[in-house]
């Protein structure tokens, strides 16, 4: 039985480097995506199927005479109206978004330099509060230094109206080092001077970051853990880093740097240093933290995640804002941007740091935020907005046999099936297909044709060791691959059927449960003229099935000892990137 925390160390044996997989770049067409033009979201039939319909999809599938099949859906498509769940099911529970009136803000100016200095949120006449949290933006332009008073507004009144203390301060154009060495003193000097006035005596740290101020956090985190620097905290408790910097050559800490790290990064996103999945280098693979979340925002870009300093919301000004190439019709506009990363944020604080535990079903799988209150504009936004989560919290362990892939093929050419002598492919996915850009994730790239093979399948082994903890739910990470040449032009996702198979009998299986695996994000040029191609943005979301869908019973479990992935009812051809095989307890 391995930990999560032991996932995709080192590097593979020879058997699983063999996956030298031909670049896509320069066998496969990229395809024209449209944008729908009706109000309804972006979904598959599958997801919107409900009733007698999904009774008569499971048949045509399945058969009248399989086990009733359960819809765990994980495409980010819903049903209208102004809902975005973070992992849609029928059943998640719904939460409720954070206002920002829910309580009188005030803020104050403090520093004592032209370096240190900030502002102060905070809620009036508080008793008690629940933790400090300081804010840091990323590299401003030198005549507009002093919009850092601004930039964190959204957040800072957030974080204060729920019962924290927010201090935004300022970050000057000089490196992510400078950066950590600002966190590290404001907090220094603010908790000296201010850490009974503000009652925050044994309570909390959290670090809060954008673009090079996010990378100022992980390594002010770091130093704070190893005691060097701060006496007033031995750690920081949480870490929210929007569309962390990433610069070539940058090296991280070690994946211990906080208990609770959640990273939001966006499609649109064409800042250099963090476009792409640059963003996911600072989601420690190798060394996984006790709880790590990655949300993957469509249409969000890099600057928006701050609030405009009085110019026009769409025509912020701090870099290019979605590139050169990028189609401003497929980005969402900044207001919608800020309300979903602040609710996100705020309910990964009150979870982490104030034990407020109805937010952690946002971030583990059970639950999705009901948003209202919307204009008409935000409206717009939900119809084809998806977050696709990437999660790993604590409590998970590996199910550490290898697969076996049955009926699959080890490139989009299909002419290859894998077997003993030729292996899955297996490495850091950055390298198994151009389109997972910066990502060093070690999981599979397999192909399909149910033409040639009707039902693909995929078997994992389950330390019965394992099973016998009481597990809550099985993980596992997965991507369709929508550049691929097998897989079709309209970005759909495609569904799989999940089921527990008797350790000694193949055709004993627990009930299946349906589950819909993403395509990569499509980003649209500009112009079809403009020279510069379309985008694929392909980065893993995390699929959870409760064990409960299973309906096998406790003391039975014990003998249900293999994972079965079953291809026999998706689309006739395919290619996936797939693996993180874990049981979780919570």
């Amino acid at each position: 039985m391995k930990r999560t925390d032991d996932v995709n160390k080192g590097k593979p044996d020879v058997g699983d480097c063999e996956c030298h997989v031909k670049d896509a770049r320069t066998e496969t067409p990229l395809r024209n995506f449209r944008i729908p033009t009706s109000p309804e979201p972006m979904m598959s039939r599958a997801r919107a199927l409900s009733g007698t319909e999904a009774r008569r999809l499971q048949e045509a599938k399945f058969g009248s005479q399989k086990p009733s099949v359960e819809f765990v859906s994980r495409y980010r498509g819903r049903a209208p109206g102004p809902s975005l769940p973070l992992l849609p099911d029928e059943d998640l529970e719904p939460v409720s978004m954070l206002n920002l009136d829910q309580s009188p803000v005030s803020f104050l100016p403090w520093g004592q330099s032209a370096d240190l200095k900030g502002k102060i949120y905070f809620r009036a006449a508080s008793p008690n509060n629940l933790g400090l949290v300081i804010l840091c933006h990323g590299v401003l332009t030198k005549s507009i230094d002093n919009a850092y008073w601004t930039v964190m507004e959204t957040y800072g009144r957030q974080f204060a109206s729920l019962g924290f203390v927010a201090i935004s301060i300022f970050h000057a154009e000089d490196g992510k080092e400078a950066a950590a060495k600002r966190f590290i003193d404001n907090i220094n000097f603010f908790m000296q001077k201010n850490a009974a006035t503000y009652k925050l005596s044994g309570k909390p740290l959290a670090l809060f970051g954008h673009s090079e101020g996010a990378h100022g956090a992980v390594l002010a985190a770091d130093m704070i853990r190893s005691g060097a620097t701060s006496p007033h905290f031995k750690e920081v408790s949480a870490l929210i880093a929007l569309a962390p910097a990433f610069r070539d050559g940058a090296t991280l800490p070690p994946g211990n740097f906080t208990k609770s790290l959640l990273i939001l990064a966006g499609t649109h996103d064409y800042d250099g240093n963090a476009q792409g999945g640059r963003s996911l280098f600072f989601y420690p693979e190798k060394d996984p933290l006790a709880s790590q979340h990655f949300f993957w925002g469509h249409g969000f870009n890099h600057t928006s995640f701050l609030d405009a300093q009085g110019e026009a919301d769409t025509a912020i000004s701090i870099f290019s804002d979605g590139g050169p190439f990028l189609d401003a019709k497929t980005r969402v506009q900044g207001s919608t941007q800020r309300l979903v990363t602040r609710n996100y944020a705020a309910m990964f604080l009150l979870w982490r740091l104030a034990g407020k535990t109805i937010y952690k079903k946002v971030f583990v799988g059970t639950g999705k935020v009901s948003w209202t209150n919307l204009d008409s504009e935000q409206k717009k936004d939900f119809q084809n907005l998806h977050v696709p989560p990437r999660f790993d919290v604590s409590g998970s362990f590996l199910f550490g046999a290898k697969p076996s892939f049955l009926g699959f093929y080890t490139n989009a050419n299909l002419t290859q099936v894998i077997d003993a002598q030729h292996p899955a492919p297996f490495g850091p996915i950055n390298q198994l297909t151009f389109s997972c850009q910066y990502q060093e994730a070690f999981r599979y790239l397999v192909a399909w044709d149910r033409t040639k093979n009707p039902s693909p399948t995929i078997l994992v082994d389950c330390d019965p060791a394992t099973l016998a903890l009481g597990l809550a739910a099985i993980d596992f990470d997965a991507v369709l691959l929508n550049n691929s040449s097998l897989n079709p032009a309209t970005p759909t996702a495609v569904q799989i059927a999940v089921a527990l198979r008797h350790k000694s009998i193949p055709f004993l299986k627990s009930e299946s449960v349906l589950v819909l695996i993403e395509p990569s994000m499509f980003v649209a040029a500009k112009s079809s003229n403009d020279g510069h191609p379309a985008l694929y943005r392909t980065v893993l979301s995390t699929i959870r099935v409760p064990f409960s869908r299973f309906k096998v019973a406790a003391d039975k479990l014990k003998d249900y000892t293999k994972l079965e992935f079953s291809f026999g009812a998706s689309a006739v051809k395919g290619q996936i990137v797939i693996g993180g095989f874990r049981g979780a307890l919570v």
